[in-house]
Parts: C-alpha cells; sequence; structure tokens
C-alpha cells in the first residue's frame, strides 16, 4: 500500500494589502520534505517527485490532492509547483 505527503509553498503575506500575496521557493518545499523524512527515518520512500498544478489555491479547489484541476485560460491563472513523497510506512510493509 502507497501514500504520498505534499509540501506545498506557503504563502507569503507581503504586510501590504495592496501587493500581491507571493509563496515560498521550491527549495523551503525541499527543505520541508528533507526535515519530514529526517523526522520520519522509519518511512520507506518510493519515489519523490516534484508537481505542477494549476490554480492550487483557489477558493474552490481543493488543493494539492483535487483530481478535477483546470486550466481556465484567464490572466489570473498560476502554475504551483511543489514536491511530493510516495512511501510506505513500517505498518503498510506487514
Amino acid at each position: 500500500m502507497l501514500s504520498f505527503t505534499d509540501f506545498l509553498p506557503a504563502r507569503l503575506d507581503p504586510g501590504d494589502r495592496r501587493l500581491r500575496v507571493g509563496f515560498s521557493s521550491l527549495s523551503t518545499s525541499v527543505a520541508a520534505a528533507n526535515e519530514w523524512l529526517h523526522e520520519n527515518p522509519d518511512v520507506e520512500v518510493i519515489n519523490v517527485e516534484t508537481v505542477v498544478l494549476p490554480n492550487m489555491y483557489q477558493s474552490r479547489e481543493q488543493g494539492s490532492t483535487d483530481a478535477a484541476l483546470q486550466l481556465r485560460g484567464q490572466r489570473g491563472d498560476v502554475m504551483y509547483q511543489f514536491v511530493r513523497v510516495w512511501y510506505r510506512s513500517p505498518e503498510q510493509r506487514r
């Protein structure tokens, strides 16, 4: 049995509402994945990948696990890149 954990870019609040909200870098997501792996040494890593999804933070989308994300071709569409770790826990290997 497989499991996965996603390490999404964090929203960065610019502090001024007139400025556009930004997101942390992919290297921040990689660092978070490395920290998680360090804290979970018993997991068997099957694969690590980067995933690119559109509109992941739109209100009607369900983040990285929504199977029906779509591009609408609008100016506001943004592609988000994050890290996904596929693994088996010790319990899943039994």
